[in-house]
C-alpha cells in the first residue's frame, strides 16, 4: 500500500519526517509529490504534472504536508478525479500562530482575515485533518465551525533514531537545566530567565538556553536588566549536537508562555527529552494533561509563573529518586505511545479502511 506525501513542505522538518518514517516502519510506501514554493500558479502546475507522472497504482491517500492549506483546492481536485482519500496535516493554524500567538499580524486586518479563510477553506477540502492534541482539535472545531468527523489526533513525537538515551560525560560540573527553541511567545522564556534569577544563590545550578528567534532581543535585555549570572545563551545547534546537549542535562524544560496556543500544544522538545530518558518540567496545561501525569512521567509548574518553575527545579535537584522516576516513566511512555511507528497507527487504520 502507498500514500502520497504532497506539497511544498520542508522535507527535513521534524513533523513531516516523523509521520513519513512512521508510515514506512509500518510497511506503507511513501511517494513524494513535492516542489519548492515559488509562486502559487507555478506550484500548482508543477505539483499537478508531478502527480500525473506518478505510478498511482495502490496509492490509497494523499497527505498534504504540514500547513499546506493553500494547496488544498488542487489536492482536492486530484483526489476527486483519481478517487483518493485526502488528508491535511494542519499541524497548526496560520491565523492562530501569526495573529493570536506571535502577534505579527494585526487582528481584523486584511492579512488576518486572509489567514482565517485559508485555514478554514483548507480544512473543508480535506476528508481528514491531522492535529497533535485534543485541545488543538477543539480549538479548530470552535473557531472554524468544523465538525468532529474531520479530525484525528497524531501526536508530535520525535525522531527516535536521533533522540535516544545516551551516556555522555558532562562538560560542566553543574546541575544543568536546559531549554532549546526558536524564542516564540508560547515558549515563555522570560519565565525561565526570571526563575534562574530566583535560583542564583544555588551556585551549582546552570541554565542553558539554546536557540534564536522572535523574542531573543527582549530576553537578552531582560537577562541584562536582572543581571542574571547563571544563564548561558547558546546559538542554534544541529540535531546531533542538540541530542548531546540533552544528554548532558539534568533537567529539560518545556514551554511556559501564557498564550492560548501554549495551552493547546505539546512541543517537539518535550518528546525529544523523554525519548532521551530525561526528566521534563513544563507548564500545567490541558494539552499536557491529555498524555502525561504530574509527578509520574513529567513535572508540571503553574503556567507563566517563575516562582513555581523555580520550586519545581529545586524539587528535582534535591530529590534524585523523583528525578529518576520521572525520567524512567517518561521514557517508558514514549516507547509505548510516541515512537514514529506508534503515532500513525490510527492514521493507517483510516487510510486502510
Amino acid at each position: 500500500m502507498k500514500v502520497c506525501y504532497f506539497g511544498t513542505f520542508d522535507k527535513n522538518y521534524l513533523r513531516n519526517r516523523i509521520i513519513r518514517k512512521g508510515l514506512e516502519k509500518n510497511n506503507i510506501q511513501v511517494v513524494l509529490c513535492h516542489t519548492k514554493y515559488t509562486n502559487l500558479l507555478r506550484v500548482y502546475l508543477e505539483l499537478f504534472f508531478r502527480w500525473i507522472k506518478l505510478s498511482k497504482k495502490d496509492i490509497k491517500a494523499i497527505i498534504v504536508g504540514e500547513t499546506g492549506y493553500i494547496l488544498m483546492p488542487l489536492a482536492w481536485f486530484i483526489a476527486k478525479l483519481w478517487k483518493k482519500k485526502l488528508i491535511l496535516d494542519a499541524f497548526f493554524s496560520l491565523y492562530d500562530t501569526y495573529v493570536c500567538d506571535r502577534r505579527i499580524v494585526k487582528e481584523n486586518s486584511f492579512t488576518a482575515k486572509k489567514f482565517f479563510l485559508i485555514d478554514k477553506i483548507g480544512c473543508l477540502f480535506a476528508d481528514l485533518v491531522l492535529l497533535d492534541t485534543n485541545a488543538h482539535i477543539e480549538y479548530f472545531k470552535k473557531i472554524f465551525s468544523l465538525p468532529q468527523k474531520f479530525f484525528l489526533k497524531v501526536a508530535v513525537g520525535t525522531d527516535e533514531d536521533v533522540f535516544y538515551p545516551k551516556n555522555i560525560e558532562k562538560k560542566e560540573n553543574k546541575f544543568i537545566v536546559l531549554f532549546w527553541g526558536t524564542f516564540i511567545p508560547l515558549h515563555g522564556i522570560e519565565n525561565i530567565v526570571k526563575s534562574a534569577k530566583l535560583l542564583e544563590e544555588y551556585q551549582d545550578i546552570l541554565f542553558q538556553i539554546v536557540g534564536r528567534g522572535q523574542t531573543y532581543t527582549q530576553i537578552i535585555n531582560l537577562a541584562e536588566e536582572l543581571k542574571v549570572k547563571n544563564v548561558e545563551f547558546l546559538d542554534f545547534v544541529n540535531e546531533e549536537k542538540l541530542a548531546e546537549k540533552i544528554a548532558e542535562a539534568d533537567v529539560c524544560l518545556g514551554i511556559f508562555g501564557s498564550t492560548d496556543k501554549a495551552k493547546r500544544v505539546i512541543p517537539h522538545k518535550v518528546y525529544q527529552a523523554i525519548a532521551m530518558k530525561k526528566p521534563v518540567i513544563t507548564a500545567d496545561t490541558p494539552a499536557i494533561r491529555e498524555m502525561f501525569e504530574n509527578e509520574e512521567n513529567i513535572l508540571l509548574s503553574e503556567i507563566s509563573n517563575p516562582e513555581s518553575l523555580a520550586e519545581k527545579i529545586l524539587k528535582l535537584k534535591k530529590d534524585s529518586c523523583l528525578r529518576e522516576k520521572i525520567a524512567e516513566n517518561g521514557y517508558k511512555l514514549f516507547l509505548e505511545n510516541f515512537t514514529s511507528d506508534k503515532i500513525v497507527k490510527e492514521l493507517i487504520e483510516y487510510v486502510s479502511y
